[in-house]
């Protein structure tokens, strides 16, 4: 049986009615690594552990939301942008509970601010308005072969923690 990789999902509105998803690009990605996808649509901290019993491993992906900033004690800086209590409501206590138990996670994007916050940390809600700081948004003008293209080439290395 191949490896199981689960996928929290994002909360969202789909022809007026709440959805849950995770970009087909990050199934994709798990597929092609040999493993099977299991998107977790925002379940309950009671579900944690039974879902965790699943999973050889988790990965946080990337989503256009942020983590709400009152997860690390701060008022929302700018209210349009899109944040989402629904998610973070089932990452935070996961990532948690899969560091106890040693489940490997993979985090992308707002997966990187998932694990920051869950373990005590904070963010900049605006980076790209602190001086010296690069503006990592994505360019939603570019064609998605180039927004999505193979930017840098990632190691891994057996027994590693990174």
């Amino acid at each position: 049986m191949r490896p199981v990789v689960v996928l929290p999902a994002g909360s969202c509105t789909l022809d007026q009615l709440p959805a849950h998803m995770v970009g087909g690009m990050y199934i994709e990605a798990v597929r092609l690594a040999a493993c099977l996808p299991l998107v977790a649509p925002a379940a309950g901290v009671d579900d944690i552990d039974e879902l965790l019993a699943h999973a050889d491993g988790i990965l946080l992906s990337g989503s256009a939301s942020n983590v709400h900033p009152s997860h690390f004690g701060e008022a929302v800086h700018n209210p349009e942008l899109p944040l989402e209590l629904g998610r973070d409501g089932l990452t935070l206590p996961l990532i948690s509970r899969a560091l106890v138990l040693g489940v490997p996670l993979l985090a992308i994007r707002r997966g990187f601010q998932e694990v920051n916050v869950a373990l005590g940390g904070s963010l900049h809600q605006a980076e790209q308005e602190v001086p010296g700081k690069r503006n990592h948004r994505a360019h939603d003008d570019a064609p998605l072969e180039l927004q999505y293209a193979q930017m840098h080439q990632v190691n891994v290395v057996p027994g590693g923690l990174a």
